[in-house]
């Protein structure tokens, strides 16, 4: 059986991130694959019953302290027998893998799904992750963003493995209710259309798009699920104008475990981001039938089905999110149902072969 050391940044039964994908992940394959574990941040008690893990411990101390706790644990696994190392999205544990590894005796598997040439670093941050990526066998969600990678920071192609992102279909679709059985539970009015927002509210993934859109799109009741720095600045602003206050409801954040509630009430996801990568929440969004409106960013357009071509924009303007919201609301079971048919291709049996096969 293939020996991996698995280094993950977190762990949190009830995480509000995409992280908690990975944590299936890591269940499905263990069954084949010898995996040894690190939880490089642990919030309570992890739940791998089939994988041997080990916490590091990172309250308190240095980053090099940090460092060389990792490289202590990453040659224990090496001494061990583990030479593949595959690390998702952590600074600390791809240079522990990578001093582990330096004299080409094993390899380090690096997870990076975005646009994070969009954005200034500072100088030493950006510094050790372009070291990184040119010492590491990089793994993203697309072709088209393996391509970007490639251009962007001047890599070789045949360095970067493609790794979709993947959605466990029995277990979420088991999870979902009824449109009304939701919206009692919510508390939601029944006979509106709603439009749910669910990511971190910041710039970056299209919180300043939002209320000039709702002031548009005047005929949906919208539901905005997450946190972050807009979070203060969207409530002052529905608070102040009572046309809003009657039409937008702020949840804050909410664990990922309740996503199957709140894309069961809704009738369409908003997704207005200037960046993305590869997007678990238009996964759930298909695997429920629940058409979107999105940005043309990242692997947006590339994962979605034909008919929703129409509603992805480059141009992130209010009217384009209007027109699109406005749009979809139309649209009738046919195209529901393409949705549900084209992200069983992305069902977890598929993509944890897809993973057991990079090594």
């Amino acid at each position: 059986m293939k020996k991996i050391c698995y280094i993950l940044p977190k762990y949190d039964a009830n995480i509000d991130t995409h992280f908690s994908y990975l944590y299936d992940l890591l269940r499905k394959v263990s069954t084949k694959l010898d995996i040894f574990l690190v939880i490089e941040k642990c919030v309570g008690e992890p739940d791998f019953p089939n994988i041997d893990t080990i916490v590091i411990k990172k309250d308190g101390g240095n980053p090099l302290s940090k460092f060389l706790e990792g490289v202590r644990i990453a040659k224990t696994a090496y001494e061990d027998g583990y030479r593949d190392f595959y690390v998702h999205y952590s600074f600390t544990g791809a240079l522990s893998a990578l001093w582990v590894t330096r004299r080409g005796r094993g390899r380090v598997f690096y997870w990076n799904c975005g646009m994070p040439w969009l954005y200034k670093r500072g100088f030493i941050e950006e510094t050790v992750f372009r070291f990184i990526l040119r010492h590491v066998l990089l793994v993203t969600g697309t072709i088209s963003l393996k391509h970007s990678y490639a251009r962007e920071y001047a890599l070789k192609e045949d360095r970067i493995r493609v790794l979709h992102n993947w959605i466990d279909l029995e277990d979420f679709n088991g999870q979902s209710m009824s449109r009304d059985e939701a919206r009692i539970s919510l508390g939601l009015e029944t006979d509106k259309p709603v439009v749910l927002f669910i990511h971190h509210l910041s710039k970056r993934k299209g919180a300043d798009k939002i209320l000039s859109t709702v002031k548009l799109f005047t005929q949906g009741f919208f539901v905005i699920v997450g946190d972050g720095p807009y979070i203060e600045s969207l409530k002052n602003e529905v608070e102040a104008d009572p046309t809003l206050k009657e039409r937008v409801r702020i949840e804050g954040r909410k664990p990922q475990n309740q996503m199957p509630l709140y894309l069961s009430a809704s009738d369409v996801l908003f997704m207005p981001s200037e960046e993305e990568g590869f997007p678990h929440v238009l996964l759930e969004a298909m695997a429920l039938g629940i058409p979107y409106v999105a940005s043309d960013v990242g692997s947006v357009r590339d994962i979605s089905p034909d008919f929703e071509q129409k509603y992805i924009y480059t141009e992130r303007t209010p009217e384009n999110f209007r027109d699109g919201l406005e749009a979809v609301l139309r649209l009738g079971e046919g195209e529901y149902q393409q949705l549900r048919d084209h992200v069983r291709k992305y069902d977890i049996n598929s993509i944890s072969q897809m993973f057991i096969d990079l090594f």
